[in-house]
C-alpha cells in the first residue's frame, strides 16, 4: 500500500480503510503476500456495474425518444 498511499495526500489509514470497504463491496480482491497485501480489481463486478449502467442509459434514451414524439 505504500506506493499507492504515496500518490494521495491523505493518511495511510484512510487508504487502508477505502481498500477494505472496496473489498467488502467485492470491487477488489486481495491476497496476503508476507507482510503485504496484493489488491486487484474484481473485473466481473465492474462488468456487471457497466452492464447495468448501459441498460439504464438505453431505458433513458427510449423514454426520451417517446417524450419527444
Amino acid at each position: 500500500m505504500g506506493s499507492l498511499a504515496a500518490a494521495f495526500p491523505v493518511d495511510r489509514s484512510v487508504i487502508s480503510r477505502h481498500l477494505q470497504l472496496m473489498e467488502e463491496c467485492e470491487l477488489l480482491e486481495s491476497e496476503k503476500q508476507g507482510r503485504s497485501r496484493l489488491y486487484r480489481v474484481n473485473l466481473a463486478c465492474f462488468v456487471e456495474i457497466f452492464e447495468q449502467g448501459a441498460e439504464i442509459f438505453r431505458e433513458l434514451q427510449s423514454a426520451q425518444r417517446t417524450l419527444a414524439r
